[in-house]
């Protein structure tokens, strides 16, 4: 793994019947190098958000998909050390 992408950790995402893995990876300070050319029938939206905001939304029941909650709980302490706590 790079240094400059820290692996947050991995988990299976349905281990009942698939055998996969999911590597979730911190990227700090990306930037977008070219158009994204998404397949015809996707239809993706790409926003930002504070950092407090999205946990929030995590707490709340706002985010409910299960590799999104497992990711904010593995950056959650890389966080907690980013803003001093």
């Amino acid at each position: 793994m790079r240094a400059d992408r820290p692996l947050l950790g991995t988990v299976h995402p349905n281990p009942a019947i698939q055998s996969n893995r999911c590597h979730l990876v911190l990227v700090e300070s990306a930037v977008q190098s070219g158009a994204v050319q998404w397949d015809h029938d996707e239809e993706i939206a790409v926003s930002t958000a504070p950092v407090d905001d999205v946990f929030a939304w995590a707490r709340d029941g706002r985010i409910t998909h299960a590799l999104v909650l497992d990711a904010l709980w593995l950056f959650e302490p890389v966080w907690a050390k980013i803003r001093g706590r």
